[in-house]
């Protein structure tokens, strides 16, 4: 599992820098963190339209599927707050696989690749002004 990794992300109402750390998301992290609080938050509207693509997926069960096989893969977290609530997430494969954009390279595939609901300002009851 890859160490901790500072970083910095910027607030964007206010252009401040928030410090955050990237970190493996655990099955726990997932059930505690995304399917437990990322739709339950106050600030979001009380119905969606469209619904939002990651609405319903079970980050647990989710797999990158290439080429009929499922690769191996890490799931990632950026954690920000006092309490080091999930910000974002994602999960990348770690097996290479030729690449279709570029003849003779390979490369990785970025899968879940979303931020929490609370940070998206069309799902927000005040349209994203924090």
């Amino acid at each position: 599992m890859p160490e901790p990794s500072r970083i910095e992300l910027v607030f964007a109402p206010t252009g401040e820098l928030v410090s955050a750390t990237i970190i493996p998301l655990t099955d726990k992290m997932i059930v505690d963190h995304i399917s437990g609080r990322w739709w339950t938050d106050e600030s979001l509207k009380d119905h969606f339209d469209p619904l939002p693509i990651d609405r319903y997926w079970n980050w647990n069960e989710i797999q990158i599927d290439y080429d009929g096989r499922v690769l191996p893969c890490q799931k990632v977290a950026v954690v920000a707050g006092p309490s080091g609530e999930v910000q974002g997430a994602m999960m990348i494969s770690t097996e290479p696989v030729p690449s279709i954009l570029v003849p003779n390279e390979r490369g990785l595939f970025v899968e879940l690749l979303f931020t929490a609901p609370r940070n998206r300002k069309d799902l927000r009851k005040d349209g994203g002004t924090f």
